[in-house]
């Protein structure tokens, strides 16, 4: 078994509360997995494993497993505490918003506080953005900052925790797929998760769905994705849905041939079910995998890892991710045709007009 393998039997186990043999773990293979799992942002899950399965570590390993659990689960607490308050601010002014992302996918986590936390991620629209941020700026005294594209949030920090605060939940090239993709939201029955007791509004259960894919498929191609976005993927495929919506939507945004991809992913590799797949995953599928998983382990959490240069600026660092881009575009083709075509006659020759400018 290679340590990548172990690893994934380790994040399944705690994925799904399936146990494993209890076994010893030299202090080499531990600090080895540790390093693994921090590229990929599943330390918590490693961790929650680990100590779940009684698994034998040295003394100082056991230690650190312990520390950093503790840690792990101080942040998300953090976090929902911070979740909860604007929950309360927005709707004691009577504020429409939805929470998107990781904030309430962890709480499908069977050990929430294990899940490593990033960001608070919501979502007002054209009707409320300006509303809401007055409220918040006046409640909070908070500094507003754009994000680098100025195209999709404004961002900010209370009590050490980053919210980011879209007007926009995704920027499509292809004007179509803005289109169906700005109708899938505006038509999204808003659904509640409870965290922490509180419900929290989120999207409809299919567009959910669709969206937290359609977030790590752009991060994947763009940058990198690590497998903590992967496993709150199989986590939401784990819940109930209208399977024929959700092909729908699939369809129209032409991007069936990558979801079940990273089905495939899910299954084989993190031990969901295939039987609560909304759709049907095959032999093509399957060979898929290890393409996608060579890229997700090339460059970590982000692509974190894949970036040769520190600062993201200069003429080196503009060739070399202008490079892995049109290689993962060519690469990934036909996991999203209609995206890619976007991407090679839209987004390629203005970036390369940009870049002349610099």
């Amino acid at each position: 078994m290679t340590r990548k393998d172990f690893l994934f039997q380790m994040i399944a186990s705690a994925l799904w509360k399936k146990p494993t043999e209890s076994f010893e773990m030299p202090s080499g293979a531990y600090k080895s997995l540790m390093e693994l799992a921090s590229r990929q942002t599943v330390t918590g899950l490693l961790c929650q494993s680990l100590m779940s399965n009684n698994v034998k570590l040295q003394k100082m390993d056991a230690i650190n497993t312990f520390a950093n659990l503790r840690d792990i689960r101080g942040v998300n607490e953090n976090l929902n505490a911070e979740l909860i308050a604007l929950c309360s601010l927005l709707r004691e002014r009577h504020i429409k918003f939805i929470v998107v992302k990781g904030a309430t996918i962890g709480a499908l986590y069977p050990e929430a506080s294990s899940r490593i936390p990033g960001d608070v991620d919501f979502y007002c629209g054209t009707d409320n953005f300006e509303q809401a941020k007055s409220a918040i700026s006046e409640a909070w005294n908070v500094e507003y900052e754009a994000d680098e594209a100025g195209e999709q949030h404004i961002a900010f920090v209370h009590n050490g925790i980053v919210f980011e605060m879209h007007y926009l939940l995704l920027k499509f090239t292809s004007p179509r797929l803005q289109a169906v993709f700005d109708r899938m939201i505006l038509d999204a029955k808003p659904c509640t998760r409870n965290v922490e007791g509180v419900e929290v509004p989120i999207l409809s259960p299919e567009a959910e769905l669709v969206y937290t894919y359609l977030h790590l498929y752009h991060h994947f191609i763009e940058l990198g994705v690590g497998l903590r976005q992967i496993c709150d993927f199989a986590v939401l495929l784990n819940q109930r849905y209208d399977n024929h919506k959700v092909r729908l939507l699939l369809e129209e945004f032409d991007i069936r041939r990558g979801f079940t991809a990273f089905e495939a992913i899910c299954v084989e590799k993190l031990g969901l079910d295939e039987a609560v797949l909304p759709v049907a995953i095959d032999k093509k599928d399957r060979n898929r995998i290890e393409p996608v998983l060579q890229l997700v382990f090339e460059g970590g959490n982000f692509g974190k890892y894949s970036q040769k240069y520190t600062v993201r600026s200069g003429i080196r660092y503009y060739i070399d991710s202008f490079t892995r881009k049109i290689r993962n575009y060519w690469q990934f083709y036909s996991l999203s045709p209609t995206m890619m075509r976007s991407l090679f006659f839209r987004s390629i020759p203005k970036k390369i007009g940009q870049a002349l400018k610099r």
